[in-house]
């Protein structure tokens, strides 16, 4: 790697953390959640089904919403939130700006929402260069009720409640393009 792409990396590392403090700040001053979503918690609450293999695919990057194991690593936004990932986040780096093919990430999709299973440092990374697309080998989960990359943590009781109300009424069996939306908890009951 050159000093310059080391250089860069660093730069790039050190506006990321710096965005992560700015998006901190801003969402609790608003009220808002800065996580990034956790795959379990939506695999669970939405009963999403065995992943399939779709392939690999070039993926929009701001569709990835979550991941599997590194959630509390990185924001919504992917960037670092923990100063651990800096090494990591540097070689990752330091390889795209010396246009180094780096591996396809691996992804669960559910609805139009994509978990990073494999490549949280190479997603953040892109993220943060503003690259637009990245190649991932797909994995998708089937879900009865759509996942909109607005989804958020703390939206994710009324998607459930409605998966609820889907499966119990078969509505989506029975009238395939209605498409009920209710945005209080409790309300689909």
């Amino acid at each position: 790697m050159t000093n310059d792409a080391k250089t860069s990396a660093r730069q790039a590392f050190r506006r990321a953390r710096g965005q992560h403090l700015f998006r901190a700040i801003w969402t609790a001053l608003n009220g808002e959640s800065n996580e990034l979503l956790k795959w379990e918690e939506i695999r669970r609450k939405l009963r999403a089904g065995t992943p399939i293999y779709r392939g690999v695919q070039s993926v929009e990057v701001a569709l990835i919403q979550g991941s599997v194991n590194r959630y509390r690593d990185f924001d919504r936004a992917f960037m670092p939130s923990q100063a651990h990932t800096r090494a990591r986040w540097w070689s990752i780096g330091e390889a795209r700006y010396s246009d180094v093919d780096l591996p396809p990430v691996q992804l669960y999709k559910v609805g139009e929402v994509y978990f990073v299973m494999d490549g949280n440092h190479r997603v953040s990374v892109a993220r943060q260069l503003g690259q637009e697309f990245i190649d991932a080998e797909v994995y998708e989960s089937r879900v009865r009720v759509p996942v909109r990359p607005d989804i958020s943590p703390e939206s994710l009781d009324v998607i459930s409640e409605k998966l609820d109300f889907v499966e119990y009424t078969g509505i989506d069996e029975l009238r395939p393009a209605v498409d009920i939306e209710l945005s209080l908890r409790g309300g689909y009951y």
